[in-house]
């Protein structure tokens, strides 16, 4: 996890607002996957956390014919993707 700090806070005081951000994520189903970044900025005397959610993006591949994700391919169908060349 990225911690951006553009507040200028001492190493105590974010990771006390790291920990609180955490915490207050820890049950929304759009952080299920864990926190990517937390930016921390001040707005006059307001604290601003902006927290970015990791990704869910899975890749497909085809291979030999059949859509399918990579972690469900077989040797036979990994060595395909590894001997693959990149045409430009």
């Amino acid at each position: 996890m990225e911690v951006i700090n553009n507040a200028g806070f001492s190493q105590e005081e974010l990771d006390l607002y790291v920990k609180q951000e955490i915490e207050f994520r820890a049950n929304d189903p759009k952080y299920k996957l864990g926190i990517q970044s937390i930016e921390i900025d001040l707005d006059g005397e307001d604290v601003v956390i902006k927290t970015k959610p990791v990704p869910n993006i899975k890749r497909v591949r085809r291979i030999t014919g059949y859509l399918s994700y990579d972690d469900r391919f077989n040797t036979a169908k990994k060595a395909e993707l590894n001997a693959r060349l990149a045409h430009g």
